[in-house]
């Protein structure tokens, strides 16, 4: 042995330490053994004369060697190299007749001390992400001896937890002695599922080439793993979005399934699940409050998405709160409290719309609105009885859920595949115990609707309404077997003319007369045609034939801000016979005489409140409007003879109009109170009564959905049904 030494008598745990020695030979062949003794922090001998090298020297030979030694904990190493000739076969490696010299070949005594970690921060901006997002990860390294590589490793799982691949490295970094690095590196994971993230030290003055390596000072508490979840929303093929309720203050909305919530900027704020529920507050028109389990999570800007990540997830919501409540009792009592029991402080007559500002429950457990009052008092009305506006105020539904804030309050919005919409649409639209092949004609009519409706502005915020505005749609609690059937049966068939989806419109009942798009509306088209339709009545089963609706005077001239009604009658009549236009005659409170012109015939319907277009109108009762006027009786020859003329608000009762006798105009045949018939001029009196009579519910427009299902319990199948309702249409399959 010509020298021994070691690099360093002080190694942090981890670093290697390095042993050289130089020996050279005149004779004989020599076994040189590098060996290792070890003590604890405290000095204890714990284990002596472990041979961590040997090496061999022959006659007329020189040998240089390194060695690297990596302690596995800290504590002091004493090295030595200890010499055998092996030519007398000594067996005894610890003999003193080695020609062992301490002061020549060792100890060395190395102490070795607990390591500083090279990372001193490792983080994930997210442990949830939404596919394409990125995943941000960043760390701070530092060193105080050595040159150490950081290896940013991956390990990827599916969505169920199962190891697709292990520590991929995603990025390599140095540190050098006596510095520090602040790192940040964008993954984005290419589909979604689990993937754990860690920094890994490898020591590179000691050629470490297993960089998994447990000797390489690698921490889990201190370099990871952090794990991230990265989800994707379950796509639509043709997707239809769904205005489900509006004026909203507070919703509660809890998934059934796996959900991201998204902010108005399209990024995760959060995932959540079945056992999570999410508050939705409107501070203002411009901001939503979200809280988590009851625990605040952010304030965004106008919009929150929750998009389902797993095919086939649901997401229940719950309108806890309204924007603002409409009185429906005659008159609503304002108490001091929440409760009948609580003082009267004021009262809102039927028609009164307020402002709710919170919830709160009386002893009963029954829902009392806190109201801001007009006079800038509070206080607090019963809700049920109110209407809350807007379309539904809870229900469940499928795949995807959009809520937006604006001046109206809080609107849900419902976004899913068209085929799952109409599965909520066809049992709310028409009975699911009528014959199934109605049932797949109101599923055709309903996905022409819906779809004509999407393509004319897709990039909406709602396509349709939930409600009768559009079609009614109840979402999965609405579904039943024999409409999903229909639904499946037909899936993909629309109605289209010369090539384009036509407007298919149905109604519960035609009264038994389809009528002319003109008429009812403006615009004329072909496939909507006026004929008699003998199956509407339904053997006389169809509820909605015979129907009449009553109007006072009062009401009408409060409708139209007369003072007094002088006139109502049928100016214009459909090609079927009903009525497609009014006119309404009265005076101002200025005096002035009004001509009030209404049409076409589906205005007529909704401007009187009618179930359909009428058949006809009359005029059941008159008053007396002047101071008198003059009544006439028959003689026994038909001969018009003077009676006693009538006082200003003497009542009649109308019984027939007859042409005057001498100038070309009306006179009405009329019963006084007391029985008697008399004849006055239809000039002299005004209306007190108006009477609106027909049959059927809807503007008797396409499809009558009684029908339909006359004709398919006649025999009819789904293709004749349309083909009657929709002449010159085709049904062709899309998908």
């Amino acid at each position: 042995m010509t020298s021994f030494a070691a690099n360093a008598r002080e190694a942090r745990l981890g670093e290697g330490i390095r042993l050289s020695f130089t020996a050279r030979d005149d004779a004989g062949i020599y076994k040189l053994l590098l060996y290792r003794e070890d003590y604890d922090t405290n000095g204890n001998l714990k284990e002596s004369f472990r041979v961590v090298q040997t090496k061999y020297v022959t006659p007329g030979k020189e040998i240089s060697e390194t060695f690297v030694d990596v302690p596995s904990e800290p504590g002091v190493y004493k090295y030595g190299v200890h010499v055998v000739n092996v030519n007398y076969g000594w067996n005894d490696e610890r003999n003193s007749q080695s020609g062992f010299s301490p002061g020549v070949y060792g100890p060395i005594e190395v102490k070795v001390r607990a390591t500083t970690p090279a990372v001193t921060s490792f983080a994930a901006n997210a442990r949830e992400a939404r596919l394409g997002e990125g995943i941000r990860l960043s760390f701070t390294a530092r060193d105080d001896a050595g040159i150490y590589k950081l290896l940013l490793y991956r390990e990827d799982y599916d969505t169920n937890g199962n190891l697709k691949e292990s520590f991929r490295v995603v990025q390599t970094k140095y540190v050098t002695p006596g510095k520090e690095i602040s790192e940040t590196f964008v993954d984005v994971p290419s589909e979604p599922g689990v993937y754990k993230y860690g920094v890994h030290v490898v020591n590179v003055n000691y050629g470490w080439n297993d960089e998994r390596n447990s000797q390489s000072g690698f921490s889990p508490g201190v370099y990871g793993p952090i794990e991230v979840k990265v989800v994707r929303p379950v796509g639509l093929i043709q997707p239809i979005r769904v205005l489900l309720s509006e004026n909203g203050r507070r919703l509660a909305v809890t998934p059934r399934g796996d959900y991201m919530l998204l902010g108005p900027d399209g990024k995760l704020l959060t995932l959540v699940s079945s056992q999570d529920t999410v508050e939705l507050i409107s501070q203002d028109p411009s901001t939503i409050q979200i809280l988590k389990n009851g625990t605040l999570l952010q304030t965004v800007s106008q919009k929150v998405q929750f998009f389902a990540v797993q095919s086939g997830a649901q997401i229940q919501y719950r309108r806890v709160l309204p924007k603002t409540a409409v009185v429906t009792a005659d008159v609503l009592n304002v108490r001091s409290g929440p409760g009948t029991n609580y003082s009267v402080i004021g009262s809102l007559p039927q028609g009164s719309r307020v402002s709710v500002l919170d919830l709160a429950l009386d002893g009963s457990s029954q829902e009392w609105y806190k109201v801001a009052l007009g006079d800038g008092r509070e206080g607090y009305i019963a809700s049920w009885y109110t209407d809350r506006g807007g379309a539904g105020s809870d229900g469940v539904y499928r795949t995807h859920l959009t809520v937006v804030n604006d001046s109206a309050g809080l609107q849900v919005i419902n976004e899913l595949e068209l085929e799952d919409y109409l599965k909520g649409v066809v049992p709310r639209e028409m009975s699911d115990s009528w014959p199934i092949e109605a049932l797949k004609a109101q599923a055709i009519a309903a996905r022409t609707y819906a779809l004509s409706a999407r393509n004319a502005n897709v990039n909406a915020l709602y396509h349709v309404y939930s409600d009768e505005r559009s079609q009614v749609y109840g979402g999965v609690t609405a579904e039943q077997p024999n409409a999903n059937r229909a639904i499946e049966a037909t899936r993909g068939e629309v109605l289209r003319y010369n090539g384009n989806l036509i407007s298919a419109y149905f109604s519960a009942s035609n009264g038994g007369f389809t009528e002319r798009a003109e008429d009812v509306w403006s615009a004329s088209l072909p496939y909507l045609a006026a004929q008699r339709d003998e199956f509407d009545a339904n053997d006389g089963k169809n509820p909605h034939y015979n129907w009449r609706r009553e109007w006072t005077a009062s009401d009408l001239q409060t409708k139209f801000q007369l003072q007094t009604l002088t006139g109502i009658e049928v100016r214009e009549r459909t090609s079927t016979g009903r009525v497609k236009a009014v006119v309404v005659r009265g005076v101002d409170t200025a005096g002035t005489s009004k001509e009030i012109l209404i049409r076409n015939a589906d205005n007529v319907r909704i401007k009187f409140g009618l179930k359909n277009i009428p058949n006809d109108l009359f005029v059941p009762e008159v008053r007396v409007a002047r101071d008198s006027i003059p009544s006439y009786v028959r003689d026994a020859n038909s001969a018009f003879q003077a009676a006693d003329p009538l006082p200003r608000d003497t009542l009649l009762a109308v019984l027939e109009e007859v042409p005057a006798p001498n100038n070309g105009g009306v006179w009405l045949r009329v019963r006084l109170s007391d029985g008697s018939e008399r004849y006055v001029d239809k000039t002299g009196v005004v209306p007190t009564k108006v009477v609106f009579t027909g049959s059927g519910w809807g503007h008797s427009l396409g499809m009558s959905q009684w029908g339909a299902k006359g004709r398919a319990e006649k025999g009819q199948s789904y293709r004749d049904i349309l083909s009657f309702y929709f002449p010159g249409a085709r049904i062709e399959k899309l998908w």
